[in-house]
């Protein structure tokens, strides 16, 4: 500290006074032919203890006054009115339903199984073109993961729009590694018609992924996570808002199980800037497949229109 803003130490008036009484009884008990009772001992005691008193009360009455004029802490939400509260709300959340999404959200089995081989399928991949064998990674089979019909979708996201068949296959050792390109531990082919689709010729697989049909239901209004709505709302004005999350999600809705379109439903934080989302493939417990714990794999297309993928977990 600098001495120049060091406060100075004032001793308080009554505590000379004390030391001086202190100062005369001790010289007048030491006196010769002094005969009462208190030795200069007693003298001396009852001085310390009443300068003790008079600095312990002196600095109760400061410090008292100190709490005094120290302005208490506001709540963090206080300033906010109810009015101010209920327009930040009105905002924001108009803000955000503009950004509002369609996606078509699967269903995993729950019904009896189409018999048209180009059906959407979960762990189960029928078709391909005559050139085509399952292919391999590493030296070994990708297992069957997804098979996808899009006119079956009730929404299409407009990337895909020229495509009409999709599939996707697995590494059946261990998932790919995060931002992982097309052919590195997962594949993804598209074909643009049904014509010229045949059934795809396969080896048995020892798969632990168990096939079942896909029925699509429509979400009309798929909006971001809260981690993806910052980049799209300024949010600052609704953090002061208590009890903001509750709010935010109590009015929005985002589907974590396997869909096209819509906003990617997000577990650890926002995807890496790789490409744009397309689609997810979440944990299926009936199909027995899982990202990790209750994960999610996104894929996405980058500027150069090939797959990349990401997947977070619990």
């Amino acid at each position: 500290m600098n001495a120049k803003n060091k406060k100075k130490y004032t001793p308080h008036p009554l505590l000379w006074i004390t030391l001086v009484f202190t100062h005369i009884t001790t010289i007048a008990n030491a006196a010769p032919g002094n005969r009462s009772g208190y030795s200069i001992y007693h003298t001396l005691l009852i001085g310390l203890i009443v300068s003790v008193i008079v600095v312990t009360l002196t600095q109760g009455k400061t410090s008292r006054k100190k709490q005094v004029n120290k302005p208490l802490p506001r709540p963090p939400h206080s300033e906010i009115s109810q009015e101010q509260k209920e327009r930040i709300i009105q905002t924001t959340f108009y803000e955000i339903d503009k950004h509002l999404r369609k996606a078509s959200v699967a269903t995993v089995g729950g019904f009896r199984p189409p018999d048209n081989p180009c059906s959407s399928w979960f762990g189960k991949i029928t078709m391909g073109t005559d050139d085509e064998d399952l292919p391999l990674y590493n030296g070994k089979s990708l297992l069957p993961l997804l098979q996808v019909r899009l006119d079956q979708l009730p929404y299409i996201p407009p990337i895909l729009s020229e495509i009409a068949f999709l599939t996707v296959f697995i590494d059946p050792d261990e998932l790919p590694l995060d931002n992982a390109h097309n052919g590195q531990g997962f594949l993804v082919r598209t074909y643009e018609s049904l014509d010229k689709l045949a059934p795809l010729e396969s080896p048995q697989l020892d798969s632990f992924i168990k096939p079942f049909p896909i029925s699509w239901s429509l979400a009309p209004d798929e909006a971001p996570n809260w981690d993806d709505a910052w980049d799209i709302v300024n949010l600052s004005e609704f953090q002061r808002i208590e009890g903001k999350i509750d709010l935010f999600y109590k009015r929005y809705h985002n589907s974590d199980r396997t869909k096209f379109g819509g906003w990617p439903s997000l577990i650890q934080h926002e995807l890496p800037n790789i490409g744009d989302f397309v689609f997810q493939i979440g944990t299926e417990e009936k199909a027995r497949f899982s990202w990790g714990h209750s994960g999610i794999g996104y894929f996405l297309l980058d500027k150069q229109q090939n797959w990349r993928l990401t997947w977070q977990c619990y």
